[in-house]
């Protein structure tokens, strides 16, 4: 019978373990977000009404209607999507209306006619409803590019322009043509103008 064990006397030959590469973590990273990117695409969660908000005196008719983006857009596709795209993607963070806590997520500005803007795609957000109640928040690109802003809520009848624009912009990635056509009226998404804080 033969064993395994070591000869004494005779050092037992190393096995060399392969140090994984910065192009084998790239390669990982990029099909991790080709998953999240097919998964999000994919998944076609049911509408949600939002409670009534008090901080504007909208009645929260049934055509206003939110939208829940799926946990892998929410959890894995932003994060992923800073990395890769930070040009494009960039960190928001409002202060809740409520805790006074910041809260943070992931956006793109739609820059139109030397104005900067952002869209709610997905209906009546938290974060779109904490930028209604404050009028402030921060924009941070990458680790060091720290920005503070206020906020104006742009009037519904003046959104189809920029809707419009940000259709042409970024009308191309997962999902923003379907949530338009799902959520079609301009009150559902709101849109602020984004202004230097003094």
């Amino acid at each position: 019978m033969s064993s395994t064990s070591p000869t004494p006397g005779r050092p037992t030959p190393a096995i060399s373990t392969p140090t994984p590469t910065r192009r084998d973590w790239a390669a990982v990273a990029a099909l991790v977000a080709a998953v999240a990117v097919a998964c999000a695409s994919l998944y076609r969660p049911s509408f949600r009404r939002p409670t009534p908000d008090p901080t504007t005196s909208d009645t929260r008719s049934p055509t206003s209607r939110y939208r829940r983006p799926p946990w892998m857009a929410r959890v894995i596709g932003g994060r992923l999507a800073r990395l890769f795209r930070p040009s494009v993607v960039v960190r928001l963070s409002v202060p809740g209306r409520t805790s006074g806590t910041d809260r943070s997520v992931p956006v793109v500005v739609l820059g139109h006619e030397g104005e900067r803007y952002l869209v709610s795609v997905y209906g009546w957000t938290e974060w779109s409803r904490n930028l209604r109640a404050g009028g402030r928040g921060t924009l941070t690109r990458g680790r060091r590019g720290h920005e503070s802003f206020r906020a104006v809520e742009v009037p519904v009848e003046q959104r189809p322009p920029l809707i419009a624009a940000y259709l042409d912009a970024f009308g191309r990635y997962p999902n923003v043509r379907q949530l338009f056509q799902d959520l079609p009226d301009p009150a559902d998404h709101p849109v602020f103008l984004l202004t230097t804080k003094d």
